[in-house]
Parts: structure tokens; C-alpha cells; sequence
């Protein structure tokens, strides 16, 4: 299946697409709102969203609930808030596992001027090599700093220079913190 195809199942024909964030549970646990996927996932493709972000457990577990969207997997994560989330992030599902699934694209996230720069920048780099190998899209979230960094890293300047590197990179569209 081309690429094309994968993308027109997440962004409409004007290239614009709305996609619901539903991975925070991998890192804070059950956020209000998101206790009870069978019964907030029904709701997200009936407000009119056109494709989810989630995680493996997710998608795996509630897929018949998820069938209306299109499904962006993570691949990636890097603790939970129950530790010093601190490491660099690691990739735990691979782009077959995505392609099972039946996912119309992957998500991995960067950490650009952090510590995990050069790990994150990498892992980022060969689920690209990997994914685009099949024909699946791939959205970089690029977070400058890391997820717990101050004002300095939200300027137009460094979210740009993010994009940029995940744009070089091969990324087929980015997601940034505003």
C-alpha cells in the first residue's frame, strides 16, 4: 500500500487533518478523560477527529472502536511519571508491529538540544529508514529541550530548527509543541 494511500486515510483532501493525542496514558496513567477508552474512543470518531494517536495496548485492545479513524501508532516511550524519566527514550514496537495492527502511519518523538538528542535523533532516523521501506508515514513529535524543558527551548526559533531536522530527516509531517 503507497504511502499516498496510508496519508489520505489520516488528512483530508485540503491537507488538513484533526488527530487526537490518546498516548499520554503511557506515561501519566489514566487522565481524566481517557479512564475508559470503550467509551471515549466512540466519541472521538463521532466529534469528527480523523485520526488517533495511541499506543500498542490501544490499538490492540480496542481496535473495533478505532476502526473509523485513521491509526497513528507510537513506537516509542520513555518512562512514566512513577520514574525520573530521565533516560533517553526507547523504541518498544517495531514498524511490522504497526504494519500487524494494520496502522496507517507510526509516530516517534525527538528531543532536539536535550541530553537524548543524538539517541532520540537516531531511533527517529531508523524508523524512518524502516517505515518509509514499507510504504508508511512517519510523524516526527519533535519536543526542543525534551518534554520537561523551560521557556527557552518554546521559541519560533528552536521549534523551526526542530522541524527542520525532522524534515531532513525524512519525517512525512511534524509535530511540535505551541
Amino acid at each position: 500500500m503507497p504511502t499516498t494511500r496510508r496519508l489520505n486515510r489520516i488528512f483530508r483532501p485540503d491537507g488538513r487533518a484533526l488527530i487526537v493525542a490518546f498516548d499520554h496514558g503511557m506515561i501519566d496513567g489514566p487522565a481524566p478523560g481517557m479512564e475508559r477508552p470503550a467509551d471515549t474512543l466512540p466519541k472521538i470518531a463521532a466529534g469528527g477527529a480523523d485520526a488517533i494517536l495511541t499506543t500498542f495496548g490501544t490499538a490492540t485492545r480496542f481496535a473495533r472502536q478505532i476502526a473509523p479513524l485513521g491509526l497513528i501508532l507510537r513506537l516509542d516511550g520513555g518512562g512514566t511519571k512513577l520514574g525520573a524519566m530521565d533516560g533517553p527514550g526507547a523504541q518498544f514496537y517495531t514498524v511490522e508491529d504497526a504494519l500487524r495492527l494494520g496502522a496507517d502511519a507510526v509516530a516517534v518523538s525527538a528531543f532536539p538540544g536535550s541530553a537524548k538528542e543524538e539517541a532520540t535523533l537516531e531511533t527517529l532516523a531508523r524508523v524512518i529508514g524502516q517505515a518509509h521501506a514499507w510504504g508508511l508515514p512517519v510523524m516526527a513529535e519533535m519536543v526542543p529541550g525534551g518534554f520537561d524543558s523551560g521557556p527557552e527551548f518554546r521559541t519560533a526559533e528552536s521549534i523551526a530548527v526542530s522541524a527542520r531536522v525532522a524534515a531532513e530527516l525524512g519525517a512525512d509531517w511534524v509535530k511540535v509543541p505551541y
